[in-house]
């Protein structure tokens, strides 16, 4: 699976575990992608599926 679906996923868990609140806006693209150690387009690429 790409990594950019398997961030997507993570997301989306998080999500649905309550670690982010539905309605609240996510971190940003550069402390997410930081924190996926991807660069800014893959996580677009992911944050797209979403």
């Amino acid at each position: 699976m790409p990594i950019y679906a398997q961030i997507a996923d993570q997301l989306r868990q998080n999500i649905h575990q309550g670690v982010y609140q539905i309605g609240e806006r996510l971190p940003t693209e550069t402390k997410l992608a930081e924190q996926f150690s991807v660069n800014r387009h893959t996580l677009r690429q992911a944050i797209s599926l979403y």
